[in-house]
């Protein structure tokens, strides 16, 4: 079995406001089956991780969703998520 793997720091919030849609459009070319992503916002004003894989048939799960308490700065510089082609599910978080 072949799986394409892609690993991204999004950079956070920073930087040209067409980030999210220029990634997703990077996405979209490689096509890949397992995505890690980091310093990726997720907070009730901006949820970067559904900008970022909008239109794409991915099941995604950022760290905000699993963590019972909110990490220091994560407004600023974000968190980790990972995207997949499958459904997966929280086993643990450390």
């Amino acid at each position: 079995m072949r799986i394409r793997i892609l690993t991204l720091n999004v950079w956070n919030t920073e930087g040209d406001p067409r980030r999210a849609e220029i990634i997703n459009h990077g996405i979209r070319q490689l096509k890949p089956d397992l995505i890690a992503l980091q310093e990726v916002v997720q907070t009730a004003k901006a949820k970067t991780l559904d900008g970022l894989l909008v239109g794409l048939a991915l099941h995604a799960t950022h760290q905000a969703d699993a963590e019972q308490s909110v990490p220091p700065y994560s407004e600023r510089y974000g968190g980790t998520a990972v995207a997949t082609r499958w459904e997966h599910e929280i086993v643990e978080v450390l």
